[in-house]
């Protein structure tokens, strides 16, 4: 594959890391494993840009957001010599194993950095089934609709953007037989707050309802969780 330009989107790798219960990354150990794994990832060829913070809700779990000049700059850094001592290094405060996919954001879609730069973001996790008929019109349509009704109705949130995942499926914990994980088309999204409190209360407003009833159509499962991402420099 040929190297991504800006006409083609941003390629974002997402990460999700959890933990061992109450680690310390602030200071000590924590702290040097974090430097040496930021290190080791923004250093590698084709890396744009890095970002990181924990989930509010979940503080074991941190969020990490790579933006790639292209998927295939990062398949070639997981068999490349610094991706074992990356692992390596991580291994001892994982509870349990890395959750890793991509997400694509057209060109025509707001940069990704809009509200990952915010105070506080809001990522969202869309889940469809591999065989709706609403993959091929939920970008253009509801998301759309969705993204210009949340500016019309909260001016004060911080810029929207999201894109489908490179990955043909994703595992979904509600999306297989009986509440089992499944297989899904993700969708992935992003927005930018002030704060987590007047995310909330957007949501107690009487214009909230109008605004997700654009997502109700098509998605089968929906994960939302907010962090205050930090960029490495």
């Amino acid at each position: 594959m040929s190297t991504q330009d800006e006409r083609q989107g941003q390629t974002l790798e997402l990460v999700s890391v959890p933990l061992k219960h109450g680690f310390d990354l602030t200071q000590g150990e924590g702290l040097e494993i974090l430097r040496k794994c930021q290190n080791i990832i923004s250093s590698q060829p084709g890396c744009k840009a890095l970002f990181w913070g924990r989930r509010i809700e979940h503080p074991d779990i941190v969020q990490l957001v790579v933006e790639w000049d292209d998927i295939s700059s990062h398949k070639r850094f997981q068999s490349s010599p610094p991706y074992g001592p990356f692992r390596q290094a991580l291994t001892p405060i994982l509870s349990a194993p890395l959750k890793i996919h991509h997400i694509l954001i057209p060109p025509s879609s707001t940069p990704y950095t809009i509200p990952l730069c915010a105070p506080v973001t809001e990522c969202l996790a869309l889940y469809f089934s591999p065989s709706s008929p609403h993959l091929d019109t939920f970008l253009a349509n509801n998301w759309a609709s969705f993204s210009s009704a949340l500016q019309a109705e909260a001016p004060e949130s911080k810029g929207i953007t999201g894109g489908w995942a490179i990955e043909k499926t994703v595992a979904s914990e509600r999306m297989g037989a009986e509440g089992e994980a499944g297989p899904a088309r993700e969708f992935g999204g992003f927005i930018g707050w002030e704060s987590v409190e007047d995310h909330m209360a957007f949501r107690s407003r009487k214009g909230f309802e109008g605004v997700v009833a654009h997502l109700r159509d098509g998605p089968e499962d929906l994960e939302m969780w907010h962090v205050r991402f930090e960029r490495f420099k």
